[in-house]
């Protein structure tokens, strides 16, 4: 018995030589993994015995797998059930992936909502650090300024009583 995830069902059923009877998508490889590990946790509880130290393969056990099965359909397919035509069940698909595009989607739009107000927060504390900055230089430089044109004032009366004497 396996449990894990693929790509592409039919190209994986024929490399590993079993038929995969359960499947679901997910729209990253992030929740898959996140699906493969609760599935293979689901089995350990139940007393799975892993096959020859692998992690997602385990001594076949039919109580564990009928039990495994309908885990995952409660858990994740919870409206599947054994009476559905082809056309039903296609359906219910359908509406699983759309919901798992749309949890995709809002997951996403949430996270750049975070990602914007933090950039918001970050360029408010970055621009109040600026003008402590400006403010912390800008008085200095405002000092020095004023001691210079008081230089430039003295020189020039200086310059102007030296004049005079000259002249006289």
């Amino acid at each position: 018995m396996k449990v894990g995830k693929t790509n592409n069902l039919h190209r994986r059923s024929r490399q590993i030589g079993i038929s995969i009877e359960l499947s679901t998508a997910s729209l990253t490889e992030a929740g898959a993994l996140r699906l493969e590990t609760e599935l293979r946790q689901f089995v350990l509880a139940q007393g799975g015995v892993r096959y020859r130290n692998t992690i997602d393969w385990f001594t076949f056990d039919a109580q564990i797998y009928a039990l495994l099965c309908e885990y995952f359909i409660a858990q994740h397919m919870p409206e599947l059930s054994n009476t559905l035509s082809p056309d039903e069940e296609i359906t219910l698909y359908r509406r699983r992936y759309i919901q798992l595009l749309t949890d995709e989607y809002r997951r996403e739009r949430d996270e750049a909502r975070r990602q914007l107000q933090a950039a918001k927060l970050e360029t408010e504390m970055l621009r109040q650090e600026l003008s402590k900055c400006l403010d912390n230089q800008f008085l200095p430089l405002c000092r020095q300024l004023g001691r210079l044109e008081a230089q430039v004032e003295w020189l020039e009366e200086r310059k102007r009583q030296t004049d005079i004497q000259e002249t006289d």
